[in-house]
């Protein structure tokens, strides 16, 4: 705002006498021509001034020294609302400053201060807002509860201004809360990354156990073991997991007869406790089932084709039966020698050879 004020040297009226003393005569020397000098001064106010000081009398206009001075006490006024607003210690940023009373305090360093902190509300402002987005993202995909979420009640508010301007609240847009508000959007992902990769882990888990217990193969159910998984596509393979799991489910609906069947003949031909004869019947109905189970392709266990599997251990029966024909032999000629001796045979009693026999005889 600008006051211009015009004072007219000279005084009017009656006393025809007194005027001549404050006359002002013209260059060409003629007559008592009287020229009202005026003065102007021009003042500057500061912008944040009322306007109601443009109603003042003369009497009460600010000189240039008082508009300074009050221009000066709104910027140190700002710069206390701006410590507020970021949590600042306005009386220690004023010591910082070197400022032993408020009166001391020198224009250009307010100004540079005002400047430092704005630009410093401004990025905590702006990152706040972007925090502030990111975590509603991630209470979504985490599953937050309302009770940890409301702590950050303050930095919504923040992502849903429009101007920093409009936040005012104290400590608002301090670096301690920018830092608060970025550890726990951080911790967030971090949790959810590592429930991510357990929930990854059991499903996998869950995939290998099918396969094994059904016999299947990593490649018909569609999956590769050896793969390596970065920790950010924790949920994507998961998910491919999910369905090499149904896959799993697919192809192993009927199969718990076969592998029982195979799995039984296995076993029993492993320890060698039953007869041949007998094994040889459980190996007829494996071979039996397998049969019926084969429509239009082979049916495979554990990467090969069942019935190879199968004749497999057809022949290693028919060893098992040949095995077993010698020990029945020797078995025999050990009892024919005990008898003939006099003694009951022994089970424990090893076999004699049979060249014994003949010397007896």
């Amino acid at each position: 705002m600008t006051i211009n004020r015009e004072l007219q040297a000279g005084g009017g009226g009656g006393g025809g006498g007194g005027s001549s003393d404050a006359a002002s005569r013209s260059d060409g020397g003629g007559g008592g021509t009287t020229a009202a000098s005026r003065q102007a001064t021009h003042v500057d106010l500061d912008p944040d001034v009322d306007a109601g000081a443009a109603g003042q009398t003369e009497s009460e206009i600010p000189t240039g020294e008082s508009l300074r001075q009050l221009g000066l006490r709104k910027a140190v006024e700002r710069l206390e609302r701006m410590c507020i607003v970021l949590g600042v210690d306005f009386k220690k940023k004023l010591m910082e400053m070197a400022v032993i009373r408020e009166e001391d305090i020198g224009e250009s360093r307010v100004l540079s201060q005002i400047d430092f902190l704005q630009g410093t509300i401004e990025g905590n402002y702006e990152k706040l807002k972007a925090v502030g987005k990111e975590l509603l993202i991630e209470w979504e995909l985490s599953q937050t509860t309302f009770k940890r979420m409301i702590q950050f009640a303050h930095v919504i508010t923040i992502s849903d201004s429009m101007l920093s301007s409009d936040v005012t609240d104290a400590s608002f847009l301090s670096t301690t809360l920018l830092k608060k508000a970025q550890s726990e959007l951080d911790g967030l992902r971090k949790e959810r990354k590592k429930e991510a990769k357990k929930e990854y882990e059991k499903q996998r888990s869950r995939l290998k156990e099918i396969v094994f217990a059904n016999h299947l193969t990593w490649e018909s159910v569609g999956y590769d073991l050896k793969k390596k998984v970065n920790c950010e596509n924790y949920n994507e393979e998961t998910v491919d997991i999910g369905k090499s799991i149904e896959r799993a489910k697919h192809l192993s609906y009927g199969r718990k007869e076969l592998v029982f069947r195979v799995e039984l003949v296995r076993q029993l031909i492993e320890e060698k406790k039953l007869p041949s004869h007998i094994i040889e019947g459980f190996l007829d109905r494996a071979k039996k089932h397998l049969a019926e189970a084969t429509i239009d392709v082979p049916v495979t266990y554990d990467g090969e084709n069942a019935k190879d599997l199968l004749d497999r251990f057809q022949e290693a029966l028919d060893v098992l039966e040949k095995q077993q024909k010698q020990q029945q032999e020797k078995t025999f000629r050990m009892q024919r020698i005990r008898t003939r001796h006099g003694r009951s045979p022994s089970p424990d009693a090893p076999p004699q050879d049979s060249s014994d026999d003949e010397a007896d005889a």
